[in-house]
């Protein structure tokens, strides 16, 4: 491998790790975090959560591995190109056809590593979460139905015994059926057993000589009924409504039992085109990272000083036109106007050439014509000049002086607060966008089931923004912070400052401006709009 590999692949890398830590942390820390309540508040040891946890971390990944690996690529080049090492090598001669190879085995080992948890990782941990679960659902059961004592553990349903045998099971059972809002009914049975179906994930309830109690025309007047002892009553309560974690959705499901559920769904005259979606998705989205490298070359070599920030943000654009051209795919094969087999593969067929297209001009671009560099280099010699050029245009000694005046606002704020605002911007959106692509995607299985519409999703994003604002605006605030003083010691005008006479304090005070102006506007956020 060639040194030029080496380095690309050395600057992609720490970007594309640390934007796999950031994306799947925001999108899987609040389903984590509500599974793990539901978990503690049961009384599962918190080792026994945290192992759980852990195989739950997979189910995030096959949507953030693309997504990091965009974002990544697109942060380091445009690092590249902020720093000018980008036009460096074009101006050397070297194509941007060879600097796609690195990239394009940085591309080939992400989409593997995504096919990798798509088809073989996912399906294992939900394998190993379901086996845990099953057992805390057993033994908990087991444990906390006792004899003499009222157990309230399935939902709309209290359960009582009045004796219990290993061998006859249980006898003298009460149950209270309250799912029904305003028409309780109640079963005394003289024999019961409980069974756990794993294969349905069901929690079944068999009561057998049960005297039943329903209420009927009148809720005041219950009707009495008796079953026969060969005629058991049975309640079927789903496992997830019990303990969480039990349900098994098509994302874990392995290739083979998605293929098992399309057959099932043929013998009983239905499309089955939800599991073919999660079927060809396991192959898509690794085809995805090579789409994306596609885009990203062209589209990374334009970025120039805000390159990471910038990197961000357009890499969670492409990723938004990437799901809104999949959900647009979903409809057409709604409505029977494409095979569910090729939903997931319209993203890639539509993007994919605009890559190949985008990366062909820029080839050309570089190998006949250099004059869009002679633009570049004009372009950043007559917009590149900070407190340096301020300083060698005026004395010292005056600059110093007028420096250290606390004035309302000075030359320095603005430039100081625009490098701020800029950076506040791109963080600010790129976060927020990420809040709704994660949103969309845990509401997508409603509107699949048909439980919501599109407009209900689109109003529900609209209530939402508030709670997300207030979630990305301290994010957004401190990664804003962190790269204006980055970006100004990197390149030495904190240096320049502060030989002018420039404290690190006032340098600093349009930022502690901006941010009380932030606390202030959270204030009436959550004060006046959020609730």
């Amino acid at each position: 491998m060639r040194t030029l590999d080496r380095y690309l692949l050395r600057e992609i890398l720490p970007p594309f790790f640390l934007a796999l830590g950031v994306f799947t942390f925001i999108l899987d820390i609040i389903p984590i975090l509500d599974v793990a309540s539901q978990f503690l508040a049961k009384g599962v040891p918190l080792p026994t959560v945290a192992k759980l946890l852990v195989w739950l971390l997979p189910s995030a990944l096959g949507l953030t591995l693309p997504m990091a690996f965009l974002t990544g690529l697109l942060i380091a080049l445009g690092r590249l190109s902020g720093d000018r090492e980008a036009m460096a090598m074009l101006a050397c001669g070297i194509s941007p056809l060879r600097l796609f190879r690195p990239v394009l085995i940085a591309g080939l080992g992400a989409g593997l590593l995504t096919l990798y948890v798509m088809i073989w990782l996912l399906p294992d941990c939900n394998q190993r979460f379901t086996g845990i679960v099953w057992r805390l659902l057993t033994e908990q059961t087991e444990h906390d139905i006792k004899p003499g004592r009222f157990y309230e553990g399935f939902p709309g349903k209290v359960l009582y015994l009045q004796s219990s045998s290993p061998v006859d099971g249980w006898s003298g059972v009460f149950v209270a059926d309250t799912s029904q809002p305003g028409r309780p009914s109640v079963a005394m049975a003289e024999r019961g057993q409980l069974f756990l179906n794993r294969d349905r994930r069901q929690v079944v309830l068999s009561l057998f000589e049960v005297n039943q109690y329903v209420p009927g025309a009148d809720p005041r007047v219950y009707d009495i009924g008796r079953t026969a002892s060969s005629e058991p009553l049975t309640f079927t309560i789903p496992a997830a409504d019990v303990f969480p974690g039990t349900a098994h959705g098509y994302p874990e499901m392995s290739i083979a039992e998605l293929r098992e559920s399309i057959a099932a769904e043929a013998r009983a005259g239905q499309s089955g085109r939800n599991q073919y979606f999660y079927w060809q998705q396991k192959f898509s989205f690794p085809v995805a990272c090579l789409v994306f490298a596609l885009l990203a070359l062209p589209i990374g070599l334009h970025t120039r000083k805000e390159g990471r920030l910038a990197g961000l943000v357009v890499g969670l654009g492409i990723v938004c036109v990437y799901y809104a051209i999949m959900k647009i795919a979903e409809s057409a094969t709604k409505g029977n106007l494409l095979p569910p087999v090729w939903a997931r593969w319209v993203p890639n067929l539509v993007l994919g050439p605009v890559g190949v297209a985008a990366l062909w001009w820029r080839a050309r671009a570089s190998g006949v014509d250099f004059a869009w560099l002679g633009w570049l280099s004009r372009f950043a010699g007559g917009r590149g000049r900070g407190p340096e050029h301020t300083a060698r245009s005026r004395p010292a000694g005056n600059t110093a002086a007028r420096a250290t005046r606390w004035t309302p606002l000075r030359l320095l704020d603005a430039y100081v607060g625009g490098k701020y605002l800029r950076i506040l911007a791109l963080a600010f959106f790129g976060l927020l966008a990420l809040y709704y692509i994660g949103a969309v995607l845990d509401l997508s299985d409603k509107v699949f089931k048909q439980q919501a519409t599109m407009q209900s999703v689109i109003r529900y994003l609209w209530y939402s923004t508030p709670q997300f604002v207030t979630f990305v605006v301290p994010m957004a605030t401190l990664v804003a912070v962190l790269s204006t003083i980055g970006g100004l010691t990197r390149t030495s005008e904190l240096t320049v400052m502060r030989a002018c006479g420039v404290s690190l304090y006032r340098a600093s005070a349009p930022l502690i401006g901006f941010a009380l102006i932030w606390s202030g506007l959270l204030f009436g956020l959550e004060e006046h709009v959020l609730a």
